[in-house]
């Protein structure tokens, strides 16, 4: 799985049925293809995607992503409403 599409935009995974409920459900629907959130995570994030864990954060994010410039730069923003979390985020960049 490339990581965009088109060289263009990162790729926004989000993966239902994580709860119990939904799960039972996803696996009523869908059978043998559904699976398990953990598994979906680490393949989301092996292939270089950005995953949400909601409906909400999917639009946030996808908004985000079409309003921000694709840079060039092999460098990292980070951004945060507060200091702790953010210069937590640095420490570890």
């Amino acid at each position: 799985m490339p990581p965009s599409y088109g060289g263009k935009k990162p790729i926004i995974a989000y993966k239902t049925g994580l709860g119990d409920i939904g799960n039972r459900a996803s696996h009523s629907h869908t059978g043998s293809i559904a699976g398990r959130g953990e598994i979906y995570s680490g393949a989301f994030s092996h292939a270089g995607r950005l995953t949400v864990n909601s409906v909400e954060e999917l639009l946030d994010t996808a908004k985000a992503l079409d309003v921000s410039p694709i840079s060039n730069a092999s460098s990292v923003a980070i951004l945060s409403s507060q200091a702790g979390p953010g210069i937590a985020a640095a420490d570890i960049c």
